[in-house]
């Protein structure tokens, strides 16, 4: 299984979850890749940046973070501090009201 620990959730408590789901399953579980998962807040002056000039073109836009599929090099740059962000920009229609 390959997966991405959400934000604010370590190693351990991704292993708690696999744990409880397969519950009773035999399986055998190893950490890979085992980094810490790494982010950068969104207050900083970059974010707004970004957040200000995707609003100046689509200024009913949304900038929201949120986690890909893929990876990139920013984790590396985020273990020295550096902050860093991926950029996906999407458009979604419709309405997504309950």
């Amino acid at each position: 299984m390959d997966c991405r620990a959400p934000l604010g959730y370590d190693r351990e408590e991704v292993r708690a979850l696999i744990e409880r789901v397969l519950a009773g399953s035999e399986y055998e579980f190893e950490f890979l890749d085992p980094s810490e998962p790494t982010w950068s807040l969104t207050n900083t002056a970059l974010y707004q940046c970004i957040t200000g000039s995707l609003l100046s073109y689509v200024p009913n836009a949304e900038v929201t973070p949120y986690m890909a599929t893929g990876g990139t090099d920013s984790r590396f740059f985020r273990q020295f501090g550096v902050v860093a962000y991926g950029f996906q920009p999407f458009k979604v229609e419709g309405s997504y009201s309950d």
